[in-house]
């Protein structure tokens, strides 16, 4: 079985909200990284702020038997980190980020399409000393609900039947079909 092709799944979603956040041009620009391109610490805590995005978990609520089909929740996870002169600085700095992270995901009409609801928002920070600098970090997540739906493997095509059918009541002789089936071009 294969997801449908008009459903979203978490590397779609990761990757709709990292274009998403830089086509916001939030105070990151385009520091904005997934997994694959994580910046190393040095260049990361250089005093720009960054943006890192995620998708570590996703919960599946079955809709129906047979065919498997859910309401999808992914958690898509943004590390937001930030670097000044006080930790007031970097409070007001983070906070900002964070909200700037918060519009350009909830308010964008590409990331909204694909989503049924956003089920939950949730923000952390911290302020940390490293090195002189006070760092800000937080980790937005917000719980995106989606509709999948898995549908068969196709197989082989059907090119015929050949079968058996019983007589009805025990009697007679039982009747055997035989016929091929039209293939499409």
């Amino acid at each position: 079985m294969a997801l449908a092709a008009d459903c979203i799944n978490r590397d779609a979603l990761r990757a709709l909200a990292l274009q998403t956040l830089i086509a916001a041009n939030t105070d990151a620009g385009s520091r904005v990284h997934d997994p694959k391109d994580w910046p190393d610490e040095a260049s990361e805590l250089a005093g720009a702020p960054t943006l890192m995005v995620i998708t570590p978990t996703e919960r599946k609520e079955s809709l129906a038997r047979g065919v498997p089909q859910f309401d999808t929740t992914i958690t898509l996870v943004v590390l937001a980190r930030v670097s000044a002169n006080t930790d007031a600085a970097s409070q007001v700095a983070l906070d900002r980020l964070c909200d700037q992270v918060e519009r350009a995901i909830l308010c964008s009409p590409a990331m909204i399409a694909p989503i049924q609801q956003f089920v939950f928002v949730e923000t952390s920070q911290v302020i940390t000393v490293m090195g002189d600098a006070p760092v800000g970090e937080a980790t937005v997540m917000f719980g995106c609900e989606v509709y999948q739906i898995y549908e068969p493997d196709a197989g082989a095509p059907l090119t015929g039947l050949d079968m058996t059918v019983p007589p009805l009541g025990g009697q007679g002789a039982p009747v055997r079909i035989r016929t091929n089936l039209p293939q499409p071009p």
